[in-house]
């Protein structure tokens, strides 16, 4: 009798024990959740906004350095560590790193260039090529650049384009086209050379009215506005 007694008291505390360090193990879980701190996204936020978000959830910043970006502006935050929604006790570091911004470069000289050498100078300095416009000059050679923007010397990013002028050369010089109706094959070559003018096609048609060999049409028209070597 005094052993069942005995047995059963043991039950009844080894009971005890075991639901006390249970109810221990649960409590110190719960407490221990309760003091973690949900770290924030913090990414594309300015470091100010940064440094008092996390402040007010009682942790540190720690700035972990600056990298450039095409995509984040200047002194946003590019990355972090713990990672968004990670759980870390209170008074814990969280480290960022900020945004640079885009990549600043002098903008190279390219006045003189042909288009092609300009294009592979613009690539090699991480720019684009921008509007191509030409313009005729008499005291320049044709095809080279004689205008940009940006300027040369001035400070530009990264990716950003470079505007371009160039010029056509001399404006060839413009006349009437004179009237050929007439003439006979030779005498109009010969005035076509004369006039530093370009012989085109040549076609034939049956006209009774008219001497063989002669000219009866043509193209441009007489009047028409050519220039040299049209």
């Amino acid at each position: 009798m005094i052993g069942r007694i005995i047995k059963f008291g043991l039950l009844i505390g080894l009971f005890v024990a075991v639901a006390g360090v249970s109810a221990y193990v649960t409590l110190t879980h719960f407490i221990s959740n309760e003091s973690n701190v949900i770290v924030p996204d913090l990414t594309g936020k300015h470091v100010v906004d940064a440094l008092e978000l996390l402040s007010d959830l009682s942790l540190n910043t720690k700035i972990k350095g600056m990298e450039y970006s095409t995509d984040v502006p200047r002194h946003h935050v590019i990355l972090q560590d713990p990672a968004p929604g990670s759980e870390i006790k209170p008074g814990r570091d969280v480290r960022i790193t900020l945004s640079k911004g885009r990549k600043t470069i002098i903008t190279p000289a390219l006045k003189g260039l042909t288009l092609n050498q300009a294009q592979i100078v613009i690539e090699e300095n991480g720019l684009i090529l921008g509007h191509v416009a030409r313009v005729y000059q008499d005291r320049t050679d044709g095809e080279v650049i004689v205008s940009q923007a940006p300027s040369p010397g001035k400070t530009i990013h990264r990716e950003d384009p470079v505007d371009l002028l160039i010029s056509l050369g001399k404006r060839p010089t413009d006349f009437l086209m004179p009237d050929l109706s007439g003439l006979s094959l030779d005498e109009a070559m010969s005035l076509i050379e004369k006039e530093h003018l370009t012989l085109g096609k040549v076609r034939t048609a049956s006209d009774k009215d008219r001497p063989v060999d002669r000219i009866v049409d043509q193209s441009p028209l007489p009047g028409y506005r050519v220039f040299a070597e049209d």
